[in-house]
């Protein structure tokens, strides 16, 4: 599971303890069954990014803030969530503004990108 999904999933966790939300009732408002939702949130399956989305505003939460970091964590890494965040949102212009910003970020991908082109 990637340490994004990870995040996603330890943060809807969280609301859910707090907030004291069932995942039944989780279930019934997605149209999915209980156990899916259980095995999505134990890890046990990978839980899909659209399905967090969905989730996110039924618990009182955005996508973007299960997305972030506990607090006090590095800049890089706050930087490196705010650019997945970004790119799951499809926000073209907030996406250039982080690769102006910080092309060594980028660059791997970029180089990549240019390889498979290539081909």
């Amino acid at each position: 599971m990637s340490s994004v999904i990870a995040r996603i999933v330890n943060n809807i966790n969280q609301i859910l303890e707090r907030d004291r939300i069932k995942q039944v009732w989780l279930a019934e408002k997605l149209g999915k069954k209980q156990p899916q939702i259980s095995r999505y949130l134990l890890g046990k399956e990978l839980l899909p990014m659209e399905l967090a989305e969905a989730i996110a505003p039924l618990i009182g939460t955005t996508i973007d803030d299960l997305i972030k970091p506990p607090a006090g964590t590095g800049s890089e890494e706050e930087l490196r969530l705010a650019c997945i965040s970004a790119i799951l949102r499809a926000d073209r212009g907030d996406l250039k503004l982080l690769q102006d910003a910080f092309p060594h970020l980028f660059q791997p991908a970029l180089n990549q990108q240019k390889g498979r082109s290539s081909v």
